[in-house]
């Protein structure tokens, strides 16, 4: 079917450019933009991000699974609403969460099979490991402020990940000992990322060895 002589393909791209907010505008003038607005290659790169899924009804969650998201990030989550959010959209590829202290939650993330994408930041959580090492498909792991779990845990859980290209630990409080960074890169061949701290102080003083080294060659 095309409107105005262009064929929906056309429509598509070309909405692909809009803000959220236009196109959201665009979906409530009539019920051939709300269906090509609501096209999942129109939100293949979006993220939503869920407060309180009790808050939101059977409309909202039917509309998330029409436009396939595969990102979110879940602030505060339950049990109770990671199950649901479980169910309702299985197919995550990223999750993000933020301020998570429920170990039972963080144990239906074995429920995503697609995931691949993990961010945790701020998070209680003394089984926290556990949880983690359960995901061998993740492929990025970020983890930021992540405390009551013992650190010689979440580095034995990394290790375990054989697929991860990417991994980001920062905790100020408890740094990952030099010889753990070595079990990882040793442990996990095909990563091509690693952010800590202490690599981070580690590249600014190779880059100011290499800057001084060309100023005197100069």
């Amino acid at each position: 079917m095309a409107a105005f002589g262009l064929p929906e393909e056309l429509w598509i791209h070309v909405f692909k450019f809009l803000s959220s907010n236009d196109k959201l505008n665009i979906r409530a003038s009539c019920r051939f933009f709300k269906r090509l607005i609501d096209h999942p290659g129109m939100w293949k790169n979006s993220t939503v991000s869920l407060k309180k899924n009790s808050a939101y009804n059977s409309h909202f969650w039917r509309t998330l699974s029409i436009r396939r998201i595969n990102s979110v990030v879940v602030v505060k989550a339950n049990v109770k609403e990671w199950k649901q959010l479980a169910s309702r959209l299985p197919w995550l590829i990223s999750v993000t969460i933020d301020r998570c202290c429920d170990a039972k939650a963080l144990e239906t993330l074995s429920n995503f099979k697609n995931l691949k994408r993990l961010f945790i930041r701020q998070c209680r959580c003394p089984k926290l490991a556990s949880s983690i090492s359960l995901l061998h498909q993740l492929s990025h792991l970020g983890l930021c402020q992540v405390r009551c779990a013992p650190c010689s845990d979440i580095i034995n859980a990394v290790t375990q990940l054989t697929n991860l290209t990417s991994f980001c630990y920062h905790e100020s409080s408890k740094p990952i000992p030099k010889a753990d960074l070595h079990s990882i890169l040793r442990c996990l061949p095909n990563l091509k990322n690693l952010l800590h701290p202490e690599i981070c102080h580690l590249r600014k003083v190779l880059v100011k060895s290499f800057l001084k080294k060309e100023r005197k060659d100069q």
